[in-house]
């Protein structure tokens, strides 16, 4: 049986552990945004860093490089990392996912352009201007998308001309909190 002396103890280290829980407040982070992090802090253009989970039935491998930054009028510095995700449950049936993440000068994420597969040539910054390369059998055009004035709300990645008309694809940037 608990006495009276004993509960209000227990009642107060209950309560102090409350209160002291409520003021330390902890961010934790998923392992995908630290090591987009950690390639931005260490702050070198076009190194490609590979990170390799060994997990027991599946394969999961990521890509991140800083791949340079732009001078934006409406956002000031951005910061672009190129990211993919391999991932499968082979080494042999690995599948693709890339994005390329904006980035402010505080390397506080702004949002990202989901681009679909593999990068067969990592994407660059020039003079304010990201430039995507295609080349393959079926895409061999090269995309150069300004980030001068704003960042572009959608972007379309050129693959192939025919006749005069551009064919590729469309991707729209998503916002970050």
């Amino acid at each position: 049986m608990i006495t009276r002396e004993t509960f209000k103890f227990l009642l107060i280290i209950l309560f102090c552990s409350c209160q002291r829980n409520k003021t330390k407040e902890i961010v934790k982070q998923d392992f995908a945004t630290e090591i987009k992090q950690l390639v931005l802090n260490q702050n070198e253009k076009g190194q490609e860093y590979f990170f390799k989970l060994m997990k027991p039935k599946e394969v999961l491998e990521y890509k991140v490089t800083y791949i340079g930054d732009a001078y934006s009028e409406s956002d000031g510095m951005l910061k672009f990392v190129a990211y993919t995700i391999l991932s499968g449950l082979y080494e042999d049936s690995k599948r693709a996912n890339s994005s390329i993440y904006l980035y402010n000068e505080n390397n506080s994420v702004l949002g990202s352009y989901y681009v679909g597969g593999s990068f067969e040539i990592l994407p660059r910054v020039v003079n304010d201007t990201l430039i995507i390369q295609q080349k393959s059998n079926s895409c061999n055009q090269t995309t150069r998308i300004s980030f001068r004035d704003s960042i572009p709300q959608e972007i379309f990645i050129h693959c192939e001309e025919e006749n005069g008309k551009m064919f590729g694809d469309l991707y729209y940037f998503e916002k970050m909190k």
